[in-house]
Parts: C-alpha cells; sequence; structure tokens
C-alpha cells in the first residue's frame, strides 16, 4: 500500500536431496493494480540449517529447452538461535538467494517437460506439479481466475483508470 505495487508470489516449492531442504518461489512486482508483463521476475532460494549450504554454490536450472544460469545474485544470511535445528540444538543458519530472471527465462522454466535445479554437485527435481502456480503467476488469464470477485473486478474487468500513467 505505501508504495502503490501490486506483488504476485508463488506458492513455495520444496526440493528435499538427501538431508538438504530447499524452498524456492517467486515473485513479480507491478506498478499500480495492473497486471505487468515484461517485468524481471525475483526467484528466492531459502536454506535453513545448522551449517550454510548455498554459501558460494553455482546455481543453474536445466531444461530440455537450455539452461538458466542463476549465478546474477544476492546471497545473505542470518544466525537464528531463537529457532531449533533439526537435531534438536539452538540456533539455526538461515541463507537466501535472491535471483532476478527475464521473464522469457522464467517461462522457459516454468513451462519445461522437465526441470532441474543444481545447486553445486546437488540435483534437485523441480515438479511440474509445484511448477503450476509459476505458469499461472505468468498467465494473465489464468491469474485473474484464481482472484476473488473484488479483485477480478479490479484487474481485469474495470482495470485500474491511471495504467498508462503508472506503468
Amino acid at each position: 500500500e505505501d508504495k502503490d505495487l501490486t506483488k504476485f508470489t508463488t506458492k513455495p516449492l520444496k526440493l528435499v536431496k538427501k538431508s538438504r531442504e530447499i524452498k524456492l518461489f517467486a515473485e513479480k512486482e507491478c506498478p499500480g493494480k495492473v497486471i505487468c508483463s515484461d517485468n524481471e521476475i525475483k526467484l528466492i532460494v531459502k536454506h535453513s540449517d545448522r551449517f550454510a549450504f548455498l554459501k558460494g554454490k553455482d546455481l543453474l536450472i536445466e531444461t530440455e529447452k537450455g539452461e538458466i544460469d542463476l549465478n546474477q545474485r544476492d546471497y545473505s544470511s542470518h544466525y537464528d538461535i531463537s529457532e531449533t535445528a533439526k537435531d534438536g540444538t539452538d540456533g539455526v543458519l538461515k541463507e537466501k538467494y535472491l535471483i532476478w530472471l527475464t521473464e522469457s527465462d522464467f517461462m522457459k522454466a516454468a513451462h519445461a517437460e522437465k526441470a532441474m535445479m543444481s545447486i553445486g554437485s546437488y540435483a534437485f527435481e523441480l515438479s511440474e506439479e509445484g511448477r503450476q502456480s509459476w505458469q499461472i503467476m505468468m498467465d494473465k488469464g489464468r491469474l485473474i481466475e484464481i482472484m476473488d470477485k473484488e479483485q477480478q473486478r479490479e484487474y481485469g474487468k474495470y482495470p485500474h483508470q491511471k495504467k498508462e500513467n503508472k506503468e
């Protein structure tokens, strides 16, 4: 409300490999009350455990349509002493990568038949079911369908009056 923007966020996609658990979700911000296109997508990768896992590792998504390089990113971490780790000890290191993707690269990953996310030597499968929310976020018609009645009026039937000025 303070910035007059609309933020669309996907459901978190939980990826598990051996003892590693990663949460992955995407966000798209649009100025005003519009469903914009040609904006960059913010891909967020999170990991919480006793020790660092993400730091310094190469990231990429492999699809049958080619590879998507995720190495232009911002890394952050903080230690939360109030949280309990899986082994029962106090304290968890929370890591996060913030990755900006072009809409075309994001669409490539969302609509691929098979997609694997590589984090260093670990390969996590991005399930087709988990990527459905990615597809919905990028498809204006499907996005409007899942909104409540008032949002459907604002974003679909009667788009924001000052839409051109805000863009």
